[in-house]
């Protein structure tokens, strides 16, 4: 693995939990703790993780692609792939 790879990988893995902490703080106007709360007992974390990991990696997936960093753009899918893992888990393995 090179840099680049790592890098893309660490950028997919932080930017949906910034979405996610940005969608609770600025659009739900409550703290983290109650919002994840909210989000247990209405068995719904898995759709709010899927949904900022498909806002965040696209616009990332597609803005390393144009600007011709390949490599950046493999890691943010593999990250993507991992949050997948993740989110099956939560929605049918729990």
């Amino acid at each position: 693995m090179n840099k680049f790879f790592k890098m893309g990988f660490s950028y997919g893995l932080i930017a949906p939990l910034v979405v996610l902490y940005l969608y609770i703080l600025i659009y739900m106007k409550i703290s983290l703790d109650s919002a994840l709360d909210i989000f247990k007992k209405t068995n719904t974390l898995s759709h709010h993780i899927s949904l900022c990991v498909f806002a965040s990696n696209l616009i990332l997936f597609f803005l390393f692609i144009r600007l011709n960093k390949d490599d950046v753009a493999k890691g943010i899918l593999a990250s993507t792939f991992i949050y997948t893992i993740i989110v099956i888990y939560l929605k049918f393995l729990r």
